[in-house]
């Protein structure tokens, strides 16, 4: 939504604790061309900490559904920000998505607990 201080949460009990693998998806009406994406972890005022995103997979799907790039990487600072970048674009992606594969909840919370993802943006 553009606004860096509300997040996405997934639901609760939706979270890797709990044997899930949540994921955003940012879906294009035609092929576009990517050469960074960077997910920045939950910034909501309300709920500054304890829902964190630890670690995450990223995957560039073409129009068939197909995964044509897929990178993983473990969130950075102190809001577990994402950064990937691409040697050079690539310019056949319709879809983006980011799933979580390690998140702050723990096997004692697992069925109450959720993460946050302030934005995922696509260059």
């Amino acid at each position: 939504d553009g606004n860096v201080e509300t997040s996405w949460f997934t639901a609760a009990g939706d979270n890797v604790s709990a044997g899930k693998t949540p994921w955003a998806a940012v879906t294009f009406p035609a092929d576009v061309a990517v050469q960074r994406v960077t997910v920045l972890g939950n910034r909501e005022p309300q709920h500054p900490s304890g829902y964190g995103v630890l670690a995450g997979r990223l995957e560039l799907l073409n129009a068939d559904g197909v995964t044509v790039i897929r990178m993983d990487r473990e969130g950075s600072g102190e809001r577990f920000d994402f950064d990937f970048v691409l040697a050079e674009p690539f310019d056949r992606v319709r879809t983006v998505r980011f799933t979580i594969t390690k998140d702050e909840s723990t096997k004692e919370n697992a069925a109450s607990h959720c993460a946050g993802l302030a934005e995922v943006m696509v260059e």
